[in-house]
């Protein structure tokens, strides 16, 4: 996963590592969890890193919250490290995968004078987002109806953007408010 994160698999290889990642669920530790989710957004494979991140079994962070965790915990549960603490951040990988990969949100330019907004948002039918900038918040609202789809996104006055979808051509974002009916 390791490889696949940080974009360094050989195009020929990449199905099969891919392949073999889903195969093996949330086999890894909490702290590498944010490994196994960045390479599985980098290779296109939101569906199954949503699944992940959702889980409701003993690997995820649902079952963090089960167990009464009000912050991530050291390992998955208590089972698996009977000596944990409860406030890790390096288990906190939701808290940047959803703006970063998931909304794929990212400065273009230094200091966020631009933007890059390249969603991947699987099977989801609504999701919004507030991404603090130094030049002011953004806020992205996605909702699917079925028969459409509507994205809202709103940039500081000093920022602009582009909103990218696979196999779509780009969408130039301006300062305020970007609504998009597909």
């Amino acid at each position: 996963m390791m490889p696949l994160a940080f974009g360094i698999v050989p195009d020929e290889y990449k199905k099969s590592v891919t392949d073999f990642i889903k195969s093996r669920g949330m086999a890894c530790s909490v702290y590498s969890s944010q490994y196994l989710l960045e390479g599985l957004f980098r290779e296109g494979e939101p569906e199954y890193a949503m699944s992940l991140l959702t889980a409701t079994h003993d690997r995820g962070w649902y079952n963090m919250i089960r167990v009464g965790s009000t912050i991530a915990m050291e390992a998955w549960d208590m089972k698996y490290k009977p000596n944990s603490d409860w406030n890790h951040a390096w288990g906190a990988a939701p808290a940047n995968i959803i703006p970063g990969y998931l909304w794929g949100m990212y400065p273009a330019e230094p200091g966020f004078a631009r933007v890059t907004v390249k969603p991947q948002l699987s099977h989801l039918t609504h999701s919004k987002v507030t991404v603090p900038t130094i030049r002011g918040q953004i806020t992205a609202e996605f909702s699917n109806t079925g028969n459409s789809m509507e994205y809202l996104v709103t940039l500081p006055a000093n920022m602009y953007g582009n909103l990218e979808f696979t196999g779509r051509e780009t969408i130039r974002l301006i300062p305020g408010i970007n609504k998009l009916v597909f």
